[in-house]
């Protein structure tokens, strides 16, 4: 539950903080938000597609409980993005204050799926297996 709702809370960052302000992320994140700029790809497809790539690369060393987590983690942060991605609308034309509002989302979200013991895909599977094996 923790997961899904975080995957909600983080849709609505990227979507009415991130994107309505010309902002961007880093990470796949990022790379979602330049590629829905530049081409204007929808976010939730291109994180799926990213996120997938680098999932299989962690099939092998993780856990099974933490590879479904990070698995459910990918597929309802894409799907939440994918359903919001239409309501982007400026909530404040104070770019910082949209950045502020954006990280605290987006962080709420990656705090939510560390706590469940998943990952939030991306580089995050990086840093989850450079942590197993390197401490």
């Amino acid at each position: 539950m923790f997961i899904l709702f975080g995957s909600f809370i983080y849709a609505l960052g990227v979507n009415y903080f991130t994107i309505p302000n010309r902002l961007s992320e880093g990470g796949l994140l990022g790379i979602t938000i330049v590629a829905h700029y530049l081409f204007h790809w929808s976010q939730g497809v291109v994180n799926f597609v990213l996120n997938i790539v680098l999932l299989l690369v962690g099939y092998k060393f993780f856990e099974k409980r933490a590879f479904i987590y990070t698995l459910i983690s990918i597929a309802a942060s894409s799907v939440c993005l994918f359903f919001t991605e239409n309501i982007s609308r400026i909530l404040t034309h104070d770019t910082l204050l949209a950045s502020v509002f954006a990280g605290l989302l987006v962080g709420a979200w990656v705090g939510f799926v560390f706590r469940s013991d998943g990952t939030s895909g991306g580089t995050s599977i990086l840093a989850s297996l450079a942590n197993r094996f390197l401490g």
